[in-house]
This record gives C-alpha cells, structure tokens and sequence, in this order.
C-alpha cells in the first residue's frame, strides 16, 4: 500500500514540475533553459535515496518535504546540485525537522 502511495506522490510532484516548467530544467514555450539545482528525495527501508523531483525555490522544497512527509511518512530531504549537499530534511515518523 505505502509503495502506491509513493508512486502516485512522485506521479503527482513530476506532473506539477512539468507544468511549472521545472521537469529537466526547461520553461514552457520560451525555448530558453532554466537551472535545476534543488533535487527531493525519500529514503527507503535500506536508507537508498529516491529521487522525487526537483525544485529551484528552497521554501518551495521544504513545502514539498512537509506534504510528503504528511501524506506518506519516511525520511526525505533536499540535496544542493550546486554545493553538493543536503540542504533540508524531515523525519516524517515523528515530524522532526533535521535542518
């Protein structure tokens, strides 16, 4: 049931990316590019990390780390593609913000 939930969340983050214009990074009907650098991931039972989605708006990635949380509870955080490193997290088992 869990791995339902995930995949219709991820469906649902990937269809709200492209119709932002965020999915790999172009802008709807402009033809310029735009920078991707906030990717969102969910740790599984083995700790791997699942890429979610992508951002480029922090506040916009701790909301999206706060539904999830919510809505399927796990570990998820956001990895920095330009600094390299993990930029936020939550704990949504007992809903304690790491960062």
């Amino acid at each position: 049931m869990a791995e339902i939930q995930i995949v219709q969340i991820v469906a649902f983050m990937r269809l709200a990316n492209r119709m932002h214009g965020d999915a790999k990074g172009d802008v709807p009907g402009d033809g310029h590019m735009i920078s991707v650098s906030l990717d969102i991931f969910r740790k599984d039972a083995q700790g791997n990390p699942i890429w979610i989605g992508t951002t480029q708006d922090m506040d916009e990635a701790r909301d999206h780390l706060n539904r999830l949380a919510l809505a399927l509870p796990g570990e998820y955080f956001v990895f920095d593609q330009r600094t390299r490193q993990v930029v936020a997290s939550v704990d949504g088992f007992d809903g304690d913000r790491h960062r």
